[in-house]
Parts: structure tokens; sequence; C-alpha cells
């Protein structure tokens, strides 16, 4: 009857437990006084259904897929995006994938695919696995599924191989909602355990907040980070404050306020003069709570990089990269200040690391290829060129450099035209209009009225990535 119950939390975890229930019934059933005939029958008819099971337990698991010698060691994986069911919490979901994407990139020998690589996969729900595995160049699958219900949590999760499609490991998780710590630790390790791994870095439940309501924020505003433009990353602050309100000492909610209000600049109309020293405070906190947070020192390396202040962005760049050698990020941020400040061969090289981490980032490739046509790589810039813009047709940002790329090739008239682009999808913006005046003094164009009223020094940074 254990074993039917509805409510999976009240049958046996595994064959251990239900020998130990059988165990118990046995015992009370002989010491009941019964007839020597009966007792003799139960003994027996005891020892054989033990038996059963333990021939069933073996076959059960003889048969779940093992990484044994035939299927080789699996040294990278890919969390496809988790899905949500029933409650519409998609930020939820989505940071449990990328919580999952964090932990288990610690594992040392493990490469695992980067968030923007496995979201171009989140609507492609009917794709075959072992496809999906080969776009991402990784030996398993991790999928899964999640569900908030009147302060319950379930938790699906399945580990599939590349080269067969066979289930490597699987489990469901039900739980209150308040041990969602313990769970994204759980899986984590369970997952490790499954790829006869060690999954290193922070202790359980380390992660930033005991504070539910103040976790749940963050994923808000990570969620709403990770859209970019002026409304998303304005809310984006806002969720962060929020969090920061209810757990004073929430690094990872510092430093997302200090990348929401860094970002506003190069995605709005926000002048950076404005956000500047608030952004910087922020990072500068979550740095002083937690000394070993990458991302709060590449907000710093960012900011600087904004601002012109092009050795204290290398230095805080360096860091973030030391901290966190899969955080692709950081590696475009610092090839960019190698790229502004002249070094083009570390350009290059530390924009292929990012691209390696993140294939799948149209910002970084059109980074790597602004770096190949400074490096005069022609080829190679213009077939990054065009994936990027392949990825992105409606991204500003890949238009701007884009067309550095042009004028890096001297092909002013495709440079002015893709600046152009660039300032219509990102209207307002100073240092796009900067380089819409300089692209069009390329071809001869000095009156053009985007370089009206343009103040001196305005899109100098993006002139001098451009040149």
């Amino acid at each position: 009857m254990r074993c039917l119950e509805k409510d999976p939390g009240n049958r046996p975890a595994d064959a251990h437990e239900l020998l130990t229930v059988l165990d118990g019934e046995a015992d009370r059933a002989v010491a009941r006084p019964q007839p020597k005939s009966l007792r003799r029958r139960w003994g027996w008819a005891a020892v054989a259904l033990v038996a059963v099971i333990g021939v069933g337990a073996a076959v059960l698991v003889k048969r779940r897929p093992t990484l044994g010698a035939a299927s080789g060691p699996i040294t990278s994986l890919a969390v496809l995006p988790i899905r949500e069911i029933g409650g519409g919490d998609d930020y939820f979901a989505d940071g449990m994938t990328e919580e999952l994407i964090s932990a288990l990139g610690r594992i040392p020998g493990l490469r695992v695919a980067s968030r923007t690589s496995v979201y171009a996969y989140k609507t492609k729900r009917d794709a075959d696995i072992r496809g999906i595995a080969r776009g991402l160049a990784v030996g398993a699958i991790l999928e899964g599924s999640i569900r908030r219900d009147a302060g319950r949590l379930r938790l699906n999760a399945q580990l599939t191989s590349a080269t067969d499609g066979l289930t490597l490991w699987s489990e469901t998780y039900q739980r209150d909602a308040s041990d969602l710590f313990t769970v994204q630790d759980e899986l984590a390790r369970s997952i490790a355990g499954a790829l006869k791994m060690r999954l290193e870095g922070a202790p359980p439940n380390d992660h930033g907040t005991r504070d539910l309501v103040a976790y749940d924020l963050y994923l808000k505003g990570r969620h709403r980070w990770h859209q970019r433009g002026d409304a998303a990353l304005k809310e984006a602050a806002s969720y962060f404050r929020q969090a920061i309100a209810r757990d004073s000492n929430f690094a990872r909610a510092w430093a997302g306020l200090g990348d929401a209000l860094g970002l506003l600049p190069v995605y709005g109309t926000t002048p950076m003069d404005s956000v500047y020293g608030t952004a910087r405070a922020a990072a500068e906190r979550a740095i002083k709570l937690d000394s070993m947070l990458a991302e709060a020192y590449a907000t710093l390396g960012e900011l600087d990089r904004n601002t012109g202040r092009w050795a204290t962005a290398e230095a805080a760049l360096q860091r973030a990269v030391a901290l966190d050698s899969t955080y692709a990020t950081a590696f475009q941020w610092l090839g960019e200040v190698y790229t502004v400040t002249g070094r083009i061969p570390e350009a290059v090289t530390a924009m292929e690391r990012a691209a390696r981490l993140d294939s799948m980032s149209p910002i970084i490739i059109v980074s790597l290829a602004h770096a190949y046509g400074l490096a005069g790589r022609r080829e190679d810039a213009d077939r990054a060129v065009n994936r990027a813009l392949a990825m992105a047709p409606d991204l500003g940002a890949v238009y701007m450099f884009a067309g550095s790329v042009s004028l890096s090739a001297g092909r002013g008239d495709e440079a002015a035209a893709r600046f152009e682009r660039a300032m219509a999808l990102s209207p307002g913006y100073t240092p796009v209009q900067g380089l819409v005046c300089f692209g069009q003094s390329q071809r001869g164009d000095h009156s053009a009225p985007s370089c009206r009223g343009l103040e001196p020094g305005a899109g100098m940074s993006w002139t001098a990535v451009a040149l």
C-alpha cells in the first residue's frame, strides 16, 4: 500500500527503504501468535519476496545506462533552458537554469555551454537531442521542468547522452519552496556524481542570501537585464534595489545593480555621468561583500572602459577572468580594451576565447569580427559579421561593430550605411550619432544632418574603435 500512495513523497524512496519496511512488517508478523505452518509459510514468502525485490533492484541498476568505457568520458555538457509548468514564472525557470550552468561550470575538466548558446534552443522543444548536442558541441544534455504551486516545488531533471540518446541519470525533487537552495545544490551534485566528477567551488547554500524573497527579486532582475533595452534595464535596476532592500548584504544583487545602471547609457539615452558614480559604488559594495565575485570586477572594468579609463578597466577585467575563466562577456570586454589601446593580437586572443565560451552571442561574434578586421584578417572578419547580422538583425550594437569592420576594410559607403542602421535601431544614442557622422564623412558627406549639433568628443570612444 505504501508503494501505491498517490503522493510520491509517501512512497518508499528506493529498494533499500522498501526492504526496511518489509523487514519491519515481517518482524511484527512473526511476533504475533500464529500456527507453525503459517509462520513457516510467511517466513519462506518473506525470503522469496526479498529475493525477488533484490533481483528487481539489480535489474533496474543494470538497465540504467551508465558512463562506462563504451560511451567514453563526458567532458562537455549543455543545460537546456528549464521549462516552467503551470504558473508562468518564466524568470524563475531561467534563474534556475543559470544557477545550474554556474554551479556545473565549477567542475574541473567539464565544459558547460554558455547561457546565450543554450537559450538559442529555448523555443525548439521538439528538436532532436542529439542534433542539439551536435550544434552545441557537447557530450550530454541536461533537460528539466519546474513547477511552483501552493508553497511546493517540483523539479524534474534528466541527463541524456549525445552519443546514443540514452538517459544517463534522472531524478524528481518534490520539496517545500523554502528548500529551493537545497534542491539546487543536490541537483548539481547529483549530476556531478553521474558524470563521475567532483563539484568544487561554493559550499552548499552559498547563494549570496538566505532570503528567498530577495533571491526571487534578484532572479527577476537578471531576467530583465538579459533582455537589454532601456525599459528592461531600468526595470532590472528596480528589482535589484528591492532585493538589496530585503538583504543589504546580498553581493550579487549589488553587482546586478551596477550591471544594469552601467549598461543604461549603452542601450538608451541615459548620460553616463548621471549613473557612473552609483553604478561604480554598487560594484564596489559587491566586492566588499564578496571579494571573489567575478561579475562585480567585470562591471567595474566595463564602466571604466566606457569612460576611457583604460588601465583600471584592464586591471578589473583581468581580475574578473582570473576569478571566472568561463565568463565570456568579461573576455569580450577585455578584448575591447585591448582593441582601443592598439594591442590587436591580444584583442584577437581574448575575443576568440570569448567566442569559444559563448558561440551564440551576436555581440561577441561581431566584436571578434572587428578584432579580425583590425588584424587584417578580412575574410574571417566578413564571415563573423555576416553570422552576427544573421543572428541579430535588429540589434543596433551589432551594426556599430559591423560598420567598424567596413571602415577597417576601406569600404566607406558600406560603413556609413551600417552606422545609419545602428542609429535607426538605437535612436538618441550619441556615440552612434558620432559614428554615423564619421562614416558619412568617409564618403565625402561632411554636412550630413547627423553631424549637426554634435558636441565635441561625442562618440569619441566608438570612433577610436572604428579607426
